[in-house]
């Protein structure tokens, strides 16, 4: 008779009755958000490469559930040693990636249901920020996610793994125009980008360019060369036959878009015909569609605005002011603008900003926690 025979059901309850009571503080979205990911982690899945920062707080249960386990059978097996211990000697390697975008981002509670933006200065000197073009339910904007990662891969190599590795639908999102694309530096101003296939559509088409122009352009690079299944001169629909391309795209500004999950982006354009408009007008856009919030005046000079809000403004009691003062940072940041003060606010300190003072426009939009 094997092991399994002499099984007694009744004394492996009493044992499990015996374990000391955990209470669970979590709310139910964030238990049935772990469910959804305990069931996509028994699909087979790539090795995640270390700096993409998964948690410690994972691992340290991983090892507690191995240790209990031998324990509440008693039969005295070490077969799940190995495992604990490579997730220990892991912990090195390991970030506290929810840790690391609380510091990064600073939101607090009354913002819960917006993702707002990584202040890159917060960040520490070993970690950088990656931005991913990903798309609404209907497909019809780029929603930018921007990802913490490890300073110690090139980020086109990190780009890559987060598309072929990040589920976007965990939050409510599509697949990226990236999908299936692979980047590869030529020179310092130069990248190779091979495409699958030419997507169908003229709007596809822009949606693809733009997004790509959305990644590279941030890393200095000036033009990226452009492939279709490994061959140069392809025709490309609206675009015609392209060969190469240039990083540059007009600023469009961004605006809120809530799906279906609860949460709310910002996401690239939305304000529909800005082609020929500057930063003010842009912004003023963006204002309009803000309920209650009015801007008097829009100065720019050397790399820096003012945005003067309307007497008596009072941004606490408006949902929607931090979305619109980090689509700001944000736009000003596309035009080039390297600080923003904004006056008459009503408060000298708002969310994670000092509005005292002028504010960095060095912010990724809407972060996001991958383990």
């Amino acid at each position: 008779m094997d092991n399994k025979d002499n099984f007694d059901l009744e004394e492996f309850a009493n044992k499990m009755k015996q374990l000391p009571k955990v209470k669970d503080h979590r709310s139910k979205d964030e238990i049935f958000r772990n469910i959804q990911k305990q069931i996509k982690a028994a699909e087979p899945q790539k090795r995640r490469r270390p700096w993409l920062m998964p948690t410690l707080a994972s691992a340290t249960a991983a090892v507690l559930l191995l240790a209990l386990i031998p324990m509440i059978l008693s039969n005295g097996s070490e077969e799940a040693l190995p495992y604990a211990e490579e997730a220990e000697a892991g912990e090195m390697f390991m970030v506290d990636m929810d840790e690391a975008l609380e510091e990064a981002t600073e939101t607090t509670m009354e913002y819960t249901n917006y993702i707002s933006a990584i202040i890159e200065s917060n960040l520490q000197e070993d970690q950088r920020v990656v931005t991913i073009p990903f798309l609404d339910e209907q497909a019809m904007f780029i929603v930018p996610l921007s990802f913490i990662v490890r300073d110690d891969d090139t980020v086109l190599n990190q780009i890559s793994s987060i598309l072929e590795e990040y589920d976007p639908s965990t939050v409510g999102l599509l697949a990226s125009p990236l999908e299936g694309v692979t980047m590869e530096e030529v020179s310092n101003t130069t990248v190779s980008v091979n495409i699958p296939q030419v997507p169908a559509g003229s709007a596809n088409e822009n949606m693809l360019m733009e997004s790509i122009k959305s990644v590279i352009e941030p890393l200095g690079y000036e033009r990226f060369n452009i492939l279709v299944d490994g061959q140069r001169g392809v025709d490309i629909g609206s675009y015609g036959p392209v060969e190469e391309m240039s990083v540059t795209s007009a600023p469009s500004g961004y605006t809120a878009y809530e799906n279906s999950t609860g949460r709310t982006f910002l996401v690239v354009g939305g304000l529909g015909e800005v082609t020929g408009l500057n930063f003010e007008d842009i912004v003023q856009l963006m204002t309009s569609v803000t309920s209650g919030i009015v801007i008097d005046t829009i100065e720019t000079s050397d790399q820096a605005a003012t945005i003067l809000f309307g007497q008596g403004t009072e941004l606490t009691i408006h949902e929607e002011a931090l979305i619109l003062v980090e689509a700001i940072l944000l736009t000003a940041k596309d035009f080039k603008i390297e600080e923003v003060e904004f006056k008459n606010a009503g408060v000298e300190e708002f969310g994670p900003y000092q509005l005292n003072d002028r504010i960095s426009t060095e912010i990724s939009p809407n972060g996001i926690a991958f383990r």
